[in-house]
């Protein structure tokens, strides 16, 4: 087998540190759903209806979604005034913090029970946290036809590793996928093409033979992998991604691929491996028999928004106004997120927008980015 000289990034991804990588994106793509209003935060618990409602006018005027929950006893009636929807504990507790000493009380996180259908015309829904820091990587929303995709992406000793894209769109935003540079097929709901990484060996297989060569199972994979791209093993060869004691050998293919399924098509393509830093976008690619069909992404397009751009002397400083939705707007409240929907104004999140489009909010808080999709409740 032909030595490579190559991105130790791009070894480390499939390598001997593949669990290091894993580990990395498990923290760097946090938790990824589309979740259901499930928490609210209790500001306090009343026995006098009069002092409970003066409080939640009090709340309300304030810009905070409170309201009342009166549960009865076997000798009175207990107020619950709570504020807010969310759909996870942490949101509820960030929130519930932010709110410490308002009214003289101790707000905590509490199951959702009762939430007015009318309490407010929009909820932020979370999707995904992503934990960075100013020094992180990249972070940006790119264009994706006529909606929008979140891209996110470490480094490893300053070179790229393999992106994560979440399209912004209901059909798409919970299936997440890996690309070094992906495009939506025009006229398709959910058929995207990209350029990806292709393991010869999977992570907890066995390595390469010292001398470089492949195993008889790493032939084996070499040779489906050729099949696929109705290409030899010989011709395939010269472009498996291997450098020395650095882990597995890998392909890099360009492929028609459905998120949701799963499911897709390799084209006869394969990245060209070399001794120069790759870019965030991947290697360019060899291509066998064929063009480029038109709507085959060559590189990364210029960002609707980039956390990069809004780093200032080792900070993130969130952009200032009214960001805008599809029908909804967001600015910085002090320490939360207001949310305004017609003539309601509301503080929804804890955190400051970063970038506002569709159904969609990007917010910054305490070293982490938050991914909401801002819907209509469902009671």
């Amino acid at each position: 087998m032909r030595h490579l000289t190559v991105s130790r990034a791009l070894s480390v991804w499939n390598g001997r540190l593949a669990l290091c990588a894993a580990l990395f994106w498990t923290l760097f793509l946090g938790v990824s759903a589309a979740q259901t209003i499930s928490y609210t935060v209790q500001v306090a618990a009343l026995s006098d209806q009069a002092s409970a409602e003066g409080l939640r006018r009090n709340l309300r005027e304030a810009g905070y979604p409170a309201y009342l929950v009166s549960v009865p006893g076997d000798s009175q009636t207990v107020y619950r005034l709570r504020v807010g929807a969310f759909a996870d504990r942490e949101a509820a507790q960030a929130y519930a913090a932010a709110m410490r000493g308002v009214g003289g009380t101790v707000p905590v996180p509490a199951l959702a029970e009762g939430i007015p259908p009318d309490l407010i015309p929009l909820e932020p829904r979370f999707v995904a946290r992503y934990p960075v820091a100013p020094d992180f990587g990249r972070l940006e929303v790119l264009p994706w036809g006529d909606a929008a995709v979140l891209r996110t992406q470490g480094f490893f000793e300053a070179e790229p590793l393999i992106a994560t894209y979440r399209v912004l769109s209901r059909a798409l935003v919970t299936s997440p996928f890996s690309a070094w540079r992906a495009a939506p097929v025009p006229g398709e709901a959910r058929v995207l093409e990209r350029v990806a990484n292709l393991p010869l060996f999977a992570a907890d297989e066995a390595d390469v033979l010292p001398d470089g060569g492949l195993t008889s199972l790493g032939q084996a994979r070499l040779a489906e992998a050729a099949e696929a791209l109705s290409l030899t093993p010989e011709q395939v060869r010269p472009y498996i991604f291997y450098e020395s004691g650095r882990g597995a050998p890998f392909l890099i293919v360009a492929e028609r691929f459905d998120p949701v399924s799963r499911t897709g098509g390799r084209y006869p393509a394969l990245g060209n491996p070399g001794t120069a830093r790759p870019s965030p976008a991947g290697p360019a690619l060899t291509w066998f028999g064929q063009a480029a069909p038109e709507s085959f992404p060559e590189g990364l397009p210029e960002p609707l928004f980039s956390l990069q751009a809004v780093v200032q002397k080792g900070k993130i400083v969130p952009p200032q106004g009214r960001l805008t939705g599809d029908g909804w707007g967001a600015r910085r409240d002090g320490p939360y997120t207001a949310l305004s929907a017609g003539s309601r104004t509301w503080r929804a999140v804890v955190g400051q927008p970063l970038w506002a489009g569709g159904d969609y909010l990007l917010v910054y808080a305490g070293e982490q980015v938050v991914l909401y999709e801002v819907t209509a409740p469902v009671r």
